[in-house]
């Protein structure tokens, strides 16, 4: 399923769980991309009840100022490093 709010979306089956976490715990301003990262990766290891790797994660970022395509995919590698 697909749950789309106004600072953030989730997709994939416990997306309604992640979707519950996230509005509880997101700032009102806008986060760092690393805290933004972190919250994301904390609700999705607390709707799965697991720690996570971020293998099995799939980010990406909504760029209002590219023309075309939007969205731009960040790679694992790019993800670990913002998180480390």
């Amino acid at each position: 399923s697909i749950v789309d709010e106004r600072k953030f979306m989730a997709i994939g089956g416990r997306s309604e769980t992640i979707l519950t976490l996230l509005k509880k715990e997101i700032p009102h301003t806008c986060p760092s991309l690393k805290e933004a990262l972190t919250l994301c990766q904390h609700a999705f290891e607390q709707g799965a009840d697991s720690r996570s790797n971020l293998e099995g994660l799939e980010v990406a970022l909504l760029d209002r100022t590219r023309i075309g395509r939007r969205f731009r995919r960040v790679p694992i590698l790019e993800a670990t490093q913002i998180l480390a």
